[in-house]
């Protein structure tokens, strides 16, 4: 699993996942996925377009950044999830709770609001 910094400035972090978002994968990216988006109360932008599998501990890492983004008055959107991903995001009706977005304008706009 990999954690990779795209833009970090004062108006917005931008963050891509690359691998398996599984328990080992959450293990070694959680506490500087915590930092990233919580520590720094940033909207984030999340790119998953290399993201290849999503599993429940994953999904609890969004949720919790999302909550700590939220009590800062800042959101999270993830970004072009691959279809596996998405259909995972998807049955959990996880839409529901952050927005998921495969334009990255829209996805702009939506952190700006």
């Amino acid at each position: 699993m990999e954690l990779r910094v795209l833009k970090i400035d004062s108006n917005l972090t931008h963050l891509a996942l690359v691998g398996r978002l599984d328990l080992p994968g959450v293990q070694s990216i959680e506490a500087t996925f915590v930092e990233l988006t919580e520590g720094r109360g940033k909207p984030t932008l999340v790119d998953l377009s290399e993201l290849t599998f999503l599993g429940s501990s994953g999904i609890r890492v969004f949720l919790k950044a999302a909550k700590g983004l939220n009590k800062l008055g800042s959101k999270i959107v993830l970004l072009n999830p691959q279809p596996q991903v998405k259909d995972t995001l998807m049955y959990v009706e996880f839409g529901r709770l952050i927005p998921i977005e495969h334009d990255s304008e829209r996805a702009l706009e939506i952190l700006k609001s």
